[in-house]
């Protein structure tokens, strides 16, 4: 089958992209992922549904980093379905306005503050959170420790921080939000919400939609000025994917 929009890697962007593309029933997207799939969420594992608590091991690339040199580190990615966004510590911080802004100055005008809050806003179900900073009904749960569910060792540190005088924080999200305080979390209750979860678990119905885990990308190739297929392997033989010629194909 060839497809209109390839997609390599089912990560934290990829399975945004899947499930966003094929919303449109004439196009036909194609998601590809090296690691696993899980297609319901009674099937998906335990480390990748509790959000309380990392997953380093089972479903990671074994990634090291070179912290200073004459020291690697362990460099958890999640190879996956749903990416890091699958293993993650599920902290859902954004980033600081005025950095958004220098990448706007610098020639990014998409990335600007005023122009990224609005989808900041549309992936949130954030009911705490300030109308008009935060976004209601959208596909990941925004969630905050409650005073009453921090364990001792956390209030003491509450406590000390703000007899120094650092400022309490309830939403570390706020543009001028500093100080101390819970940080946002993207989990329902204990369930990770991964992209996997949040954005492509309902949209698997889609007949235009295919996934194809267990698969390495080898190359991308060109046609033109454009991208036109992609060579895979997985199981059995290397293979080549194609796109679509009667439509300007996106390899993203």
């Amino acid at each position: 089958m060839d497809f209109d929009d390839i997609i390599v890697g089912g990560g934290s962007a990829g399975a945004v992209l899947a499930a966003r593309l094929s919303e449109a029933p004439a196009r036909r997207v194609l998601l590809l992922e090296a690691g696993p799939d899980y297609a319901t969420l009674e099937s998906t594992p335990a480390d990748l549904q509790n959000g309380w608590r990392m997953s380093l091991r089972e479903h990671d690339w074994a990634l090291t980093a070179q912290a200073v040199p004459g020291r690697d580190i362990p460099y958890p990615r999640g190879r996956v379905i749903g990416g890091s966004s699958a293993v993650n510590a599920t902290i859902a911080l954004r980033g600081v306005p005025a950095d958004y802004d220098q990448w706007a100055a610098l020639g990014n005008d998409q990335w600007s503050w005023a122009k990224v809050l609005p989808h900041f806003r549309r992936l949130e179900d954030d009911p705490e959170g300030i109308a008009g900073l935060h976004g209601r009904g959208g596909p990941i749960v925004i969630r905050r420790w409650r005073p009453d569910e921090l364990i001792p060792v956390q209030r003491a540190f509450l406590q000390v921080c703000r007899r120094l005088g650092f400022p309490q924080v309830t939403d570390h999200n706020h543009p001028q939000a500093t100080g101390v305080g819970p940080f946002p979390q993207s989990r329902r209750d204990r369930l990770r919400l991964s992209t996997a979860i949040g954005y492509l678990l309902p949209a698997r119905h889609r007949p235009n939609l295919t996934i194809r885990p267990d698969c390495l990308v080898n190359r991308v190739l060109i046609a033109g000025a454009r991208a036109a297929d992609v060579d895979i392997a997985g199981e059995g033989e290397p293979a080549q994917v194609r796109g679509r010629c009667q439509s300007k194909v996106r390899c993203w």
